[in-house]
């Protein structure tokens, strides 16, 4: 929850793109990233969209998800920019798009979860649950169950999970917590990929096995923002410490 902080910070920041690469280029050369990727990332980064650059493979993603999902402070300054990017086109393209969402709607996840981590969300069930990265998910559940069957088939240690979204568009603040359908923009326009803004936060409607397989889990959540009093009330306790 502690990244609700930084990310209130780092939108309201307004950086010189140019000087911000240099200095994640800077980074990137310390942490050994390809320099082809460098190159490309500088010659070509107005080039194309924030989206078209998140789903592109590169590093980018990489650095940006695992500097989100473990509070890497250095890596989330060093791609502040980007991250402001992504979060505005994001914004943008949720209002273009808002005929599409004024009914609820579920999207979908495949993940894998260690054994302590599928725990954690158990115990959570009725209370909330943030994802810190930036939320890929798809209208398609074939695609979420496919992804989750080749991550179990890889890793025989990990749980199964599929998310089952449900998104209510009256339920959250387009400015905080935004969307989008973003297959025209991606790298990758394929997978009819629904993209979620960082800390989106859910709530943990219930957690039940499926019949085919006792390591495969299905999760519903519900989504929910600062409108709601208990993320509303930690929240503020968090910004108060």
């Amino acid at each position: 929850m502690y990244s609700v902080i930084f990310k209130d910070i780092i939108l309201e920041i307004n950086d010189d793109d140019a000087k911000s690469i240099k200095a994640l280029e800077i980074y990137c050369k310390k942490k050994e990233i390809p320099e082809a990727e460098i190159n490309d990332l500088k010659r070509k980064y107005h080039q194309k969209s924030p989206v078209w650059w998140y789903t592109c493979e590169m590093f980018l993603y990489g650095m940006l998800n695992c500097g989100l999902r473990s509070l890497d402070m250095e890596a989330m300054s060093k791609l502040g920019f980007f991250i402001r990017s992504l979060h505005l086109q994001l914004k943008q393209l949720h209002q273009e798009q808002l005929a599409n969402f004024r009914k609820p709607f579920p999207v979908y996840r495949g993940q894998g979860m260690t054994k302590e981590d599928f725990q954690n969300l158990l115990d959570s069930k009725g209370g909330l649950l943030s994802f810190n990265n930036f939320l890929s998910t798809s209208m398609e559940p074939k695609v979420a169950m496919e992804f989750v069957e080749r991550t179990m088939k890889k890793n025989p240690d990990v749980v199964g999970v599929i998310f089952i979204m449900t998104i209510d568009q009256s339920k959250i603040s387009t400015s905080n917590t935004p969307f989008a359908m973003i297959d025209e923009h991606s790298a990758i326009p394929s997978e009819q990929e629904i993209l979620f803004t960082m800390h989106t936060v859910f709530r943990v409607v219930e957690v039940k096995q499926t019949a085919k397989n006792n390591r495969l889990w299905e999760v519903q959540l519900t989504i929910t923002d600062d409108n709601d009093p208990q993320l509303s009330t930690l929240t503020n306790r968090i910004k108060e410490e």
